[in-house]
């Protein structure tokens, strides 16, 4: 899971792994949540669920806020146990904010890896 401070950073990500996860695209699946339309995020994961291959690995970009939404309706239960989490600008979600959103987030296994990113 990427966690980052806008839509239009959550596109940035997503075509900058799309890039790197070319030629692996048969295992791995990059899931874009760029609205904040709950019926709308929830077809796109039915749809990758319903489209993926058994050993496919997702990764799925969206904001915190959305996040704690999505949590709140138990949208993340069908995505499995999240092992990694990665917190792009860390000092900008602090900024704007997102900080109690992070903190509500308890979507991950025990022993899940996190990397934090800074804008410096």
């Amino acid at each position: 899971m990427v966690l980052c401070h806008s839509f239009v950073r959550c596109e940035e990500i997503s075509e900058t792994i799309k890039e790197i996860t070319a030629f692996c695209s048969e295992i791995v699946e990059v899931i874009e949540l760029d609205t904040s339309d709950l019926a709308e995020v929830n077809l796109k994961l039915k749809k990758s669920i319903a489209n993926s291959k058994p050993l496919k690995s997702r990764l799925v970009i969206l904001t915190p806020s959305l996040a704690v939404k999505m949590q709140e309706k138990n949208l993340f239960n069908s995505l499995g146990t999240c092992h990694s989490l990665v917190i792009d600008k860390i000092d900008l979600l602090q900024a704007l904010d997102f900080g109690s959103d992070l903190l509500k987030l308890n979507i991950f296994k025990p022993s899940y890896r996190c990397i934090f990113t800074n804008t410096d």
